[in-house]
């Protein structure tokens, strides 16, 4: 039987399984008046379907996860729990194959796909590493995650933003060297085709939840920019690469007017679920510290299996265009997380997401190059280091497994 027939038999049946876990969390989560299942599924979605639909999308304005479950209930005439557990299950599988697809296309090797599925797989619904008696805060609260399954927006944006990831990647290879013919989608003589899915996925993740832009966006800015200061100041062909920085902004047009949108409709005119909201900017790490006494160690135990990775190979995160990424969308996304807020209701942590957006993208590479360092470890020390690695992220799938479980 050929690899991808046996990675296409485990991924089939490992989707069935996170699948099921899932469907069977959002039915008991919706219950509980205190979860998000049971706000956006009871409270929001009678909004859209209530005589005023814009006050519906005013409260709600990422509103992609409630159109699928109000259109599998209209159109489908499943139940609205089960469109609701149905509705997460899509977009939680579809963030699963994405994984999938970075992996197989990263290893691009023979042999690795079933290697690639169980990195998917795991990836779908690690936690953070919780220790009660230390001061990190609860569970989830305090540690945070890229895999927030309680949340349906959070977990609807996932896959689209990693997606945008990719495009990124490619593009930004493409103009460091004009023969490269693309990792993770072939790249013609042109990269018209490119901005095009950027521009759509990136409008795509901000109609699920804005969180993954307001940390990706700014990310690719930055770093454009300095590489454009940079050619300035070396004479590199710095007008050919301006022109490249203002098609990426051109991909970026359609994500951020919808986002302005948003934010118009959520703090300007009284959307935020119907109580007002003031954005606002904060000592720092001020909303964080309603979770947590102490945020470098919430910060530690939610990235100990990347920052190990880092810590044995920190020339590739300084070094590689796509891992750079990775971490300068996390350090943007921490910014955000540490100083921005709203006003009436801290509490929420809503500047928190961005800051779990820019946590999958430093998993996913790192996991990837882990892989890789795993490979190329030969004696007995570099296969301890790399056993040692695999343990830490064990312990993450633990928490995952304790966490879909409710436990």
């Amino acid at each position: 039987m050929g690899s991808y027939k046996k990675a296409g038999y485990l991924f089939i049946t490992l989707g069935i399984i996170l699948s099921y876990f899932i469907y069977v969390m959002v039915l008991k989560a919706l219950p509980d008046p205190l979860s998000d299942y049971n706000g956006h599924t009871y409270v929001y979605l009678n909004l859209f379907k209530g005589g005023n639909p814009i006050e519906g999308w005013m409260a709600v304005p990422y509103c992609l996860w409630h159109v699928t479950v109000m259109g599998l209930n209209r159109f489908l005439g499943i139940p609205i729990d089960n469109s609701a557990a149905i509705s997460t299950c899509i977009y939680s599988l579809f963030f699963y194959a994405v994984l999938f697809y970075f992996f197989d296309r990263w290893f691009d090797k023979k042999g690795t796909e079933v290697k690639s599925v169980l990195l998917a797989f795991f990836l779908s619904f690690i936690q953070g590493i919780y220790i009660s008696w230390l001061d990190a805060g609860e569970g989830y609260l305090g540690v945070f995650s890229f895999n927030p399954l309680h949340n349906p927006t959070q977990t609807c944006v996932r896959g689209f933003g990693l997606v945008c990831f990719m495009l990124v990647s490619d593009i930004w290879e493409r103009l460091k060297n004009p023969e490269f013919g693309g990792r993770f989608l072939k790249i013609g003589d042109k990269l018209t085709k490119h901005y095009v899915l950027l521009a759509v996925f990136l409008l795509l993740s901000a109609s699920a939840k804005p969180t993954f832009a307001e940390m990706f966006i700014p990310a690719v800015a930055f770093s454009m920019l300095f590489r454009w200061i940079y050619k300035l100041i070396k004479k590199q062909s710095a007008g050919a690469y301006f022109a490249e920085c203002l098609k990426m902004l051109l991909c970026a047009v359609p994500a951020l007017v919808y986002i302005l949108i948003q934010f118009l409709a959520y703090f300007v005119f009284g959307g935020s679920y119907g109580d007002g909201g003031t954005f606002i900017v904060t000592a720092p790490f001020e909303a964080w510290k309603i979770y947590s006494d102490n945020i470098v160690l919430s910060i530690f135990l939610a990235l100990a299996f990347p920052l190990f990775v880092i810590l044995i190979d920190a020339g590739f995160f300084l070094k590689d265009q796509t891992a750079k990424l990775a971490l300068t969308g996390y350090l943007i996304s921490l910014i955000e997380a540490g100083f921005f807020s709203e006003e009436e209701k801290i509490e929420h942590g809503d500047f928190l997401w961005p800051m779990m957006s820019g946590l999958m993208l430093v998993w996913t590479v790192a996991t990837a190059r882990y892989c890789e360092l795993e490979d190329k470890a030969d004696g007995t020390k570099l296969k301890a280091v790399t056993f040692a690695g695999w343990i830490i992220f064990a312990f993450h799938v633990l928490y995952g497994v304790l966490y879909l479980m409710g436990i």
